[in-house]
């Protein structure tokens, strides 16, 4: 059966670092190591398989180029991926019928029901990312207007195996980039000429940072440098590594 993912799935947990009050300390208590340890890959673990990943991008250049990039970057941050509803809705209800009945405590018929729910609820988002891929542009570092997925890939469907060697070749990350933003944060932390200036984008990823993707834009534009600085995140506490 194939992986099933809406387009609302896997979206990161909200960057704030979570308030904790210090515990007040045992007189009793044996003393701890004050050793650094190293950090367990499972810390960073956001479920059975997904590591997220934060970015900062900077794009560093003359004014001129700079001002023409963030022009060509921005998009309406979406993947126009077709969707195969007959094929989604089958397996939606082929995951929900093949719980023993006392598990599920649903009719099968109520089973088909609630997966064409599902697929019409995937077909309203898709109808609606449609609107935006031709009126917005509220993405301002949009990799499918920088480097566009081919229109046979996108023919494949979003969880192809073609589809995913392609993006994981060209773009080094299987999805598109998530909660993207211009960032104050993201600086060139050097000095850079008088005449340059600088730009600063902050996003997500899963499993994989994008290094393909800038590699291949930092090549289509010599005139600027690209700097790409990233950290998984703990899922589990809800704050960056």
């Amino acid at each position: 059966m194939s992986e099933v993912r809406a387009p609302w799935d896997h979206l990161p947990p909200p960057v704030v670092r979570a308030r904790r009050d210090k515990p007040v300390p045992d007189p009793d208590a044996p003393k701890k190591d004050r050793g650094r340890k190293r950090k367990s890959a499972s810390r960073y673990r956001s479920g059975a398989n997904d590591e997220w990943l934060f970015h900062h991008l900077i794009v560093v250049g003359p004014a001129a180029d700079i001002a023409l990039f963030q022009e060509a970057a921005r998009g309406p941050g979406i993947i126009p991926w077709r969707l195969d509803c007959d094929v989604i809705e089958e397996d939606i209800f082929n995951l929900t019928v093949s719980q023993p009945p006392a598990v599920r405590g649903v009719s099968v018929e109520y089973c088909r029901a609630q997966a064409r729910q599902f697929v019409e609820r995937v077909q309203a988002r898709e109808a609606r990312a449609a609107e935006r891929a031709v009126a917005g542009r509220g993405c301002p570092f949009d990799l499918q207007v920088l480097l566009p997925i081919p229109s046979d890939i996108l023919e494949l469907g979003m969880r192809h195996p073609t589809a995913i060697a392609w993006l994981a070749k060209h773009w080094g990350t299987e999805d598109r980039l998530l909660q993207v933003a211009t960032s104050v944060k993201a600086r060139p932390g050097r000095r850079i000429a008088r005449e340059s200036r600088f730009l600063g984008y902050s996003f997500f990823t899963v499993d994989h940072a994008p290094k393909a993707a800038v590699a291949a834009i930092a090549r289509s534009r010599p005139s600027l440098s690209f700097t790409l600085r990233s950290r998984p995140m703990s899922w589990e506490r809800g704050w960056l590594i």
